[in-house]
């Protein structure tokens, strides 16, 4: 059950950085793809998503 929370964390995060990006907020996505990454270091999408804002 814990892994499975852990998994839905980092697509949450992931898609309110989307969000964050979409509104032109670059700081927050930054903050939140990061939070993605710290969760999950081999999430290609979030390590893609934190490359699009640096």
């Amino acid at each position: 059950m814990a892994k499975k929370n852990k998994g839905n964390i980092q697509k949450t995060l992931l898609l309110r950085g989307d969000i964050y990006k979409k509104q032109g907020n670059i700081s927050a996505a930054k903050e939140e793809y990061q939070k993605a990454v710290f969760y999950n270091i081999n999430m290609k999408a979030a390590q893609d998503a934190l490359a699009s804002v640096e």
